[in-house]
């Protein structure tokens, strides 16, 4: 492997390994209500349906929460 190719391949680590503390951050950074709903879905691959059964919660409040956490990451996206 040449230079060049050995130190892109560092840059792209890198570029991910900061992409994945930044959304560790973003997700941690949500009210914990939102947090767990939104890990249970978009890591977790649970529908609303099973999210509001193993929380004990309505699935309205699943798609209340939902859209609560999803508007509060475009935010600090845009920041």
């Amino acid at each position: 492997m040449d230079e060049v190719s050995r130190l892109n391949g560092w840059s792209i680590y890198q570029a991910s390994q900061t992409h994945d503390v930044f959304i560790r951050e973003l997700v941690l950074g949500l009210p914990q209500p939102l947090r767990d709903v939104f890990v249970l879905s978009r890591f977790g691959g649970l529908s609303n349906s099973q999210i509001a059964e193993r929380l004990g919660i309505s699935p309205k409040t699943v798609e209340w929460r939902m859209t609560k956490a999803l508007a509060h990451c475009a935010a600090q996206l845009r920041r």
